[in-house]
């Protein structure tokens, strides 16, 4: 089984303009719903501080030092979920509803993005040493972290192009790729991204499979999170408690 861990990333550089005021004031609204609903799970936040705790490799050590906190991120949501297991959770994913019913499997799971080819990877979960997560770190360190895509090449592209070679057929619906060691489940679009990125949020979207809410802050697009206005946040899982 997934253990009842949480795992985040807070991997800021301020000389690179990373994580600005906007971006915490959501994250630490999100981190509310977790500890709220989820108060026994053991939650980690990943920074620059202690990214290294649990392992390195040649191109993480290279990334920090360049200052690349996109990279860094998107690696330690997958090295440290192989080394401990549990969720990652994206620092703007609300929870809705406790993570218990996603522990129950030893697969690695994740969900389709709504209105969207991709499957995300603002929310996954495996248990320690899922044979999927490795190949994502191995797949980050080939790509060319000059390419403007990088942000999006680096996640759901990424993710979407692993599980398409594990045998995953596309189709916003609940999908099971694999068996023993490598099962994958992937959710429909309704369980983690209820609206997608070109849509406002609405609390028509939830569902009462939703159990989580990613509200899209944009962090790792430095130029789109500038020009979006600060819009309220609104903490579901207290109005639906």
């Amino acid at each position: 089984m997934i253990p009842k861990r949480i795992i985040t990333t807070w991997v800021c550089n301020q000389d690179h303009g990373t994580y600005r005021e906007r971006d915490k004031r959501r994250f630490y609204a999100c981190l509310e719903s977790w500890h709220r609903l989820m108060p026994d799970y053991d939650i980690r936040i990943v920074s620059e501080a202690n990214i290294l705790d649990y392992g390195q490799d040649d191109w993480i050590v290279e990334q920090l030092r360049r200052g690349n906190g996109i990279g860094a991120s998107q690696w330690a949501r997958v090295f440290w979920l192989y080394q401990l297991g549990g969720v990652y959770v994206d620092m703007d994913q609300e929870a809705v509803q406790r993570f218990d019913s996603l522990l129950t499997q030893d697969a690695f799971f994740c969900g389709h993005l709504r209105k969207e080819p991709f499957i995300g990877n603002g929310i996954i979960g495996a248990p320690a040493g899922h044979p999927i997560l490795m190949e994502q770190v191995r797949y980050l360190c080939g790509l060319d972290v000059a390419d403007p895509q990088f942000g999006n090449e680096s996640g759901p592209r990424m993710l979407t192009k692993i599980l398409h070679k594990s045998g995953w057929k596309g189709g916003d619906q609940l999908a099971t790729v694999g068996s023993g060691p490598d099962i994958v489940t992937v959710y429909p679009h309704q369980v983690f991204y209820p609206y997608s990125w070109k849509e406002p949020f609405s609390l028509a979207c939830i569902r009462p499979e939703t159990i989580a809410v990613h509200h899209w802050a944009s962090s790792w697009d430095q130029h789109d999170a500038y020009e979006k206005p600060v819009e309220p946040l609104v903490i579901l899982s207290r109005a639906h408690a």
